[in-house]
């Protein structure tokens, strides 16, 4: 149950960025209509390249070329969200979480982005489901780790310590019902 939960966390995140991406116009007329078009014709074809991929479920194939996008232009904000969502359906939500806390720290590169508050509002909404899911996982495991090696030192700090991050979790998820 809580990996379908966490799936569809995810899943509803990145379909409502998408959704929210594909309003204004595909992003090749996005490209176009850039505040700073991209210079180098490589880089532009990576970034087509890759968000193309990420749109026909190519995530790898996404994660490689807009990685590579990445590196020859790390301020194009559209290529950090893509990343992001391009990690986010692999499941790989700790990549996710650290190209977007990097993607809010970018400059909008469209009036797109600006106008859907994607760097101001809706990233950081997100973004702050996706830390509270991977920080619930982490502590979860954690303690299904301990209960595994067993009864120990009664003393034993780190159980005690996920114990509490996990009742903490659940209380905050009671509280938002």
């Amino acid at each position: 149950m809580e990996g379908g939960v966490r799936r569809s966390v995810s899943s509803v995140i990145c379909g409502l960025l998408t959704v929210l991406l594909c309003l204004g116009m595909p992003y090749t007329q996005l490209l176009a209509a850039e505040a700073q078009p991209v210079d180098n014709q490589l880089t532009k074809s990576l970034i087509e390249e890759g968000i193309t991929a990420y749109q026909q479920g190519r995530y790898d194939e996404a994660v490689t070329k807009l990685t590579q996008a990445r590196t020859l232009l790390p301020t194009h904000s559209p290529t950090a969200l893509y990343l992001g969502l391009t990690y986010l359906r692999q499941g790989n939500n700790a990549e996710a979480i650290a190209t977007w806390q990097d993607y809010i720290t970018l400059q909008p590169w469209t009036e797109a982005e600006k106008k859907a508050n994607l760097p101001y509002i809706i990233v950081p909404g997100y973004l702050t489901l996706l830390i509270r899911e991977e920080n619930r996982r982490v502590a979860r495991e954690a303690v299904l780790l301990e209960q595994q090696l067993g009864a120990g030192d009664p003393q034993t700090v780190a159980i005690t310590y996920y114990r509490m991050v996990l009742a903490a979790y659940k209380l905050n998820s009671a509280n938002d019902r």
